[in-house]
């Protein structure tokens, strides 16, 4: 049986970031930029579901379904971040290494605001997820 609580989910993205640098002829430059991405989602489990009506489990499907897809979609912000983090930093440079180090951590972190932004965007266009079909029951 389903009860009439409130359904919870959530998605949460965490991007890292590591660099290296090298100091030549009174440049420092970036020689490589490495991002992780660790997501982890909350997604509901409908307890004892073996006993409900066909018709309720097939609604259940088609709501987790979209349900994926819209956390998917989530997920994929966080994809972007790192990728554009590490396209962006690569191509700093600085006259010492304290500046291009302060430089590229601040871009990084302006990077993820954006896309933090884009993300609550995306929320309110598709109402949570609601707009494509998440929805129960």
């Amino acid at each position: 049986m389903v009860s009439n609580k409130q359904i919870s989910f959530k998605s949460d993205w965490f991007v890292n970031w590591r660099f290296n640098w090298n100091e030549s002829n009174g440049l420092c430059s970036m020689t490589s930029v490495k991002s992780t991405v660790k997501v982890n989602f909350t997604l509901p489990k409908w307890e004892n579901s073996n006993s409900a009506e066909v018709n309720l489990k097939k609604r259940w499907a088609h709501y987790y379904n979209a349900l994926i897809a819209h956390e998917n979609g989530h997920k994929d912000f966080g994809i972007n971040a790192a990728k554009e983090i590490e396209n962006r930093l690569s191509v700093l440079a600085a006259k010492n290494c304290s500046s291009l180090k302060s430089k590229a951590n601040s871009l990084g972190k302006k990077i993820i605001d954006k896309y933090v932004v884009l993300e609550k965007k995306y929320d309110k266009n598709t109402n949570h997820g609601m707009k494509n079909g998440a929805v129960f029951p």
